[in-house]
C-alpha cells in the first residue's frame, strides 16, 4: 500500500494539471476566437483613420471618444472584456499568433481591393 501511495499522487497531480485551461479551450469569459479577429481588424482600421487623415488628427480625442465605442458596440462587448480578452491571448501566444495572422491577412485583402478598384495608387 505504502509503494502505491507516490504513484497516486503523481497520478492525480497529472490528473489535476491536465483539468486547467487548453489552449484552445478559453473562458467563457474571453471574446471568441472568430469575433477577437474582426474585432482587430476593425480597431486597426479606426486606428489608421485617426492617425493618418489630416483633418482627423486635429479633431483625434472627440473622435477616438465616438469610434472605438461604437466598434464595441457593434461586436457587443466592453473595454473590459477586450482588456481581458487581449491578456487572456497574449497568455496563449499560438492562439494570439493565428489571430493576428488573419486579422494581417484581412487588411493585405482590404488594400489589395483598394489597389484594385484605383490603380492609379
Amino acid at each position: 500500500m505504502r509503494q502505491s501511495i507516490p504513484i497516486l499522487i503523481l497520478a492525480m497531480a497529472m490528473m489535476a494539471g491536465s483539468c486547467g485551461n487548453r489552449e484552445n479551450d478559453p473562458p467563457v469569459e474571453i471574446i471568441p476566437e472568430g469575433t477577437m479577429i474582426s474585432l482587430l481588424t476593425e480597431m486597426h482600421l479606426t486606428d489608421a483613420l485617426l492617425t493618418k487623415d489630416p483633418q482627423i488628427q486635429n479633431r483625434n480625442n472627440s473622435l477616438v471618444t465616438t469610434y472605438y465605442p461604437s466598434v464595441l458596440e457593434k461586436y457587443g462587448v466592453t473595454r473590459t472584456q477586450v482588456d481581458t480578452s487581449v491578456r487572456w491571448y497574449v497568455r496563449n501566444p499560438k492562439i494570439y499568433k493565428r489571430i493576428y495572422d488573419k486579422v494581417v491577412a484581412g487588411l493585405e485583402q482590404r488594400l489589395a481591393d483598394i489597389d484594385k478598384k484605383d490603380p492609379a495608387q
